[in-house]
């Protein structure tokens, strides 16, 4: 008896998963202190919502983000994008516009000088 002939098909094909990449990290330093009001996601558009004060330590899908900063001490909101890599801390390091550290330091002194001089 002759064999049965061989379907010319390709073999069946598992189905597959996307792998989930590991999240990275965003630490980020602002002088003076700031929140971060806005964490927006290039890639996809979406803004995850949360408000938190710096130093801020998030952990992010891998991806690029444009993150917003305000701060009562700034002359206004500073906005700057980094790239998130799978497992890998991003730091960010940035002064507010408008912020003066020398002035600081300056009103800083004053108000431990007029400390001293109260009896």
């Amino acid at each position: 008896a002759a064999a049965a002939p061989r379907s010319a098909a390709a073999p069946p094909r598992r189905a597959t998963t996307p792998v989930a990449q590991a999240p990275g990290r965003l630490v980020a330093l602002v002088m003076p202190w700031a929140r971060l009001v806005r964490v927006e996601n290039l890639d996809t558009g979406e803004a995850l919502a949360r408000e938190i004060e710096t130093p801020a330590r998030l952990e992010l899908p891998a991806g690029r983000y444009r993150l917003t900063f305000d701060s009562p001490h700034a002359s206004e909101p500073l906005e700057t994008e980094v790239t998130i890599r799978p497992g890998a801390t991003r730091y960010v390091r940035r002064t507010m516009p408008g912020f003066d550290p020398a002035a600081l330091a300056d009103e800083l002194a004053a108000i431990d000088t007029r400390a001293e001089k109260t009896p």
